[in-house]
Order: structure tokens, then C-alpha cells, then sequence
């Protein structure tokens, strides 16, 4: 199929959870035959776009500055209070782009386009209306990481906001999901999620996937090198790294002085980094080409995460070079690891903390918790059980029509009002 597929970020780097699930997904599509063209949004920070891998695997492939782009914590503070007037979710105003829909609707004019993919919910926002089939991509269940961040927050005018914005985003969501043909999630336990929405759109299991033949496990591990992985710019993981340092490593620190955690994903916050860093026993890494070399350095891999949705790419990523993974029920959430087994999985501080040093002072339960994760990577997560999933997903949907007609026909009627408003909406 000839297929349009639309993204809130840039794939390359591929150097956080939403861009590696982006960037495999985009080489399966191309490793399955179909011709793609893709409109993105790309950061300052990701450099001068020019010849990539994605020359190889895309027919088009075009980069949008976002026209909406905060500048600091404070405009991007300001910025959502503002849009707390908005029925419309945070998101939805933010990638709102005028220049995105009119390159959408040039596209869809000088193109045979067969169907139309958009990576996360808030990707619709630019899309007009049209009768092309459209499938949703979803990383997360996004309304849940509003209402995990609400839970888990202890300033009540944060919970407040929280409960305003997982409102906001579940009706986008319940209109995205109306509006789309098919849907396509991590999980079968983010797929339930969405099924709860009650749209009737049919959702596909599309795992979140590693390259195992890429991920060889090797020697080199250090001593008591304990390993988060995660960009920063990403509150939940922000949040996971404060509550391992604050909670859990000084219990580690009291069997094992000399234990190193490592920190490894980019743009921390100046602030939040200065908070935290001790070195050498806390250090911050920044960007990191290739996570490999650090993982491949690692005694145990940690994700403590209390907020968030979707499953975690650091879990696989250590798997698949047979690291072991203590993680937090939350953090292992939709992946098919056996706690105890494959993974460990605490949620207090002292019997995460006990998990963590269990693996540092026992080489035996290391090598048989890290071997038996890679094997489940290798069986549930790997580019072929990518390819798998996502032909089974797009199976027959150049030629479906959508189903449930009345309901989609309302929903898309909808969305096209309210791209209208968005599009008259003032920057912020």
C-alpha cells in the first residue's frame, strides 16, 4: 500500500521510546512493501535534517518546524495554563500547525495515498477530513498518564490540573479512535484500555520491538554499576530517577558503598541535574548515540517508573542484551516477563532495593534472570514478531470500509470542526 504516515517527532535520532517505536515501525512497513511518505514534526535540537537510513526506507520524507515550541519551563508552564480554557487536551493545541495541514492536503493531492497512519492520537489534529482509511499508532494509553501523574503527585493544584487534562485527553482520545478505521497498541493490556473507550474500533496488538540481532550480550560488565535509561525531557522518567536516588539507592549504598548509578538518556534538565548528580556515584550521561555500550557496561538495569503508560523500551533494551531488570509493577506493565524469572518486579524502596542488591552480590542470578529475559525479547519482541503483527494489523485495510459508519461519519465530522477551531486558536 502507498501510505501517509504522520508524527509528532522526528524518527532520527532514534534516541527515546516514541522515536524508536516510530523508526521500527516505519523500516517494517518499508520491509513489508509499502510505499511511505512521511510528514513530521522535527525539534532545533535534532539538528539540520538532510540524507538519512529513512532515504532508504521512505518514497518522501518531510520535516515541519513545530510553529508552537516552548521555550523554557516557565512559557511551557504559562502555556498550559492557558489552555486549561480550551475543551481541547494540552497536546492538541500544542501540535496544531497550520503549515502541517496544508502539507498534509498537498500531499494527499499530488500522492495516491491508500491509507493514512498517525503515530499517537494528537497526530490527527492537522488531518482533514477524508475517506482514506485511518489507523491510530499508539505508544501509550495517553489519558492514563495524566490520571497516573495525578495519583502519584503531591501538589493538589498538579492534581487538580492532572484530572482536567486526563478528561480533556480521553474524549480526544474516544474521538481519535471514532474517527479511525483501526488502531494498533503495544499491549493486549493497552489494547483493553483503549477498547474501553467504546469507540468499536477493532485494535491490534503491535508490539514495542528491539533489534535482537543488534543486541548481543557480552562480557564487561562493571562491578556495582546500576543502569536508568530514559530521555529526560519526560516527566515519568524524571520522577523514576528521583525516586530510585531519594528512596532506593541509599539503601543499595549501605551494602554496597562503592555502587555507581548511571543515569543514561538525554536532555536533563540543568536544574534537575544539579539536584541530583553526585559523582561518581550518581552520573548523568546526556545523549547517547548508541545505549548498547552502556547497557553492555551495566550489572543490573532499574525502571522504578510510578507514572506513565505503554511499555518500556528500556525494559526490552536491557533484555536483549541479557541484562537483568528489577522493575516496578507499573514499570513492567504490559510486557510478557515472569516476575521472579525473567524480571524482578518491586514496587517499596527497601524491597526494591533488596531486589537490586540480591543481583549485585549473585553472578548465578544474573545470568539466569538477564538469559531468560532475552529469550522472551527473542520470542515476543523482536523485529519478527514486528513484521508479524503490524502485516495482521494493515491486513485488507486498503480495501476495508470502515465499519460502524453513522458513529464514524459523527466522529469525523467532529474532528473536522474541531481542527477548524483549533486551526483559528492563538498561539500560545
Amino acid at each position: 500500500m502507498r501510505l501517509l504516515y504522520l508524527a509528532l517527532t522526528w524518527p532520527l535520532p532514534a534516541n527515546n521510546g516514541h522515536r524508536l517505536r516510530l523508526w521500527l515501525t516505519l523500516r517494517t512497513l518499508a520491509e513489508l512493501g509499502h510505499q511511505l511518505h512521511l510528514l513530521a514534526f522535527a525539534e532545533p535540537s535534532d539538528g539540520e535534517i538532510g540524507p538519512s537510513e529513512l532515504d532508504a526506507v521512505c518514497a518522501t520524507a518531510q520535516a515541519l518546524p513545530l510553529e508552537r515550541a516552548a521555550t523554557g519551563a516557565i512559557v511551557c508552564h504559562l502555556s498550559r495554563l492557558c489552555s486549561l480554557a480550551s475543551p481541547l487536551p494540552y497536546a492538541a493545541l500544542h501540535f496544531s500547525s497550520p503549515r502541517m495541514r496544508a502539507q498534509i492536503a498537498n500531499l494527499l493531492a499530488h500522492h495516491r495515498i491508500d491509507a493514512i497512519i498517525a503515530h499517537t492520537v494528537f497526530s490527527l489534529v492537522n488531518l482533514p477530513e477524508t475517506d482514506l482509511p485511518v489507523v491510530v499508532n499508539s505508544p501509550d494509553v495517553e489519558h492514563e498518564i495524566f490520571e497516573r501523574y495525578g495519583a502519584a503527585s503531591r501538589n493538589p493544584l498538579a492534581r487538580l490540573y492532572a484530572r482536567r487534562e486526563a478528561s480533556r485527553t480521553r474524549h480526544w482520545e474516544r474521538m481519535a479512535y471514532s474517527r479511525a478505521s483501526r488502531g494498533m497498541a503495544c499491549s493486549g493490556r493497552d489494547r483493553s484500555q483503549l477498547d474501553a473507550l467504546g469507540t468499536g474500533t477493532k485494535v491490534f496488538v503491535v508490539p514495542n520491538a528491539v533489534d535482537v540481532a543488534r543486541s548481543v550480550p557480552t562480557g564487561g560488565e562493571a562491578a556495582r554499576r546500576v543502569l536508568f535509561i530514559g530521555a529526560l525531557d519526560w516527566l515519568p522518567n524524571r520522577d523514576a530517577v528521583r525516586f530510585f536516588i531519594e528512596r532506593i539507592l541509599p539503601q543499595v549504598s549501605v551494602r554496597h558503598p562503592d555502587v555507581e548509578f548511571i543515569v543514561a538518556g538525554r536532555n536533563a534538565p540543568e536544574r534537575f541535574r544539579r539536584a541530583f548528580e553526585r559523582p561518581p556515584r550518581v552520573q548523568f550521561t546526556g545523549s547517547i548515540p548508541d545505549m548498547r555500550g552502556e547497557i553492555v557496561r551495566a550489572t543490573v538495569s532499574v525502571a522504578p517508573l510510578r507514572i506513565g503508560s505503554g511499555t518500556r523500551l528500556k525494559i526490552l533494551e536491557a533484555a536483549a542484551m541479557a541484562k537483568p531488570v528489577v522493575a516496578t509493577t507499573l514499570g513492567a506493565e504490559g510486557l510478557e516477563f515472569t516476575p521472579g524469572t525473567e524480571i524482578l518486579v518491586e514496587d517499596h524502596p527497601a524491597r526494591f532495593a533488596d531486589a537490586v542488591n540480591a543481583l549485585l552480590e549473585d553472578s548465578e542470578l544474573r545470568h539466569a534472570i538477564g538469559h531468560a529475559g532475552r529469550a522472551v525479547v527473542e520470542r515476543a519482541y523482536s523485529a519478527a514478531a514486528l513484521r508479524q503483527s503490524l502485516a495482521l494489523a494493515l491486513d485488507g485495510l486498503g480495501a476495508a470500509h470502515p465499519e460502524n459508519g453513522n458513529q464514524r461519519a459523527q466522529a469525523k465530522s467532529e474532528a473536522h470542526a474541531t481542527a477548524t477551531a483549533v486551526g483559528r486558536a492563538p498561539n500560545r
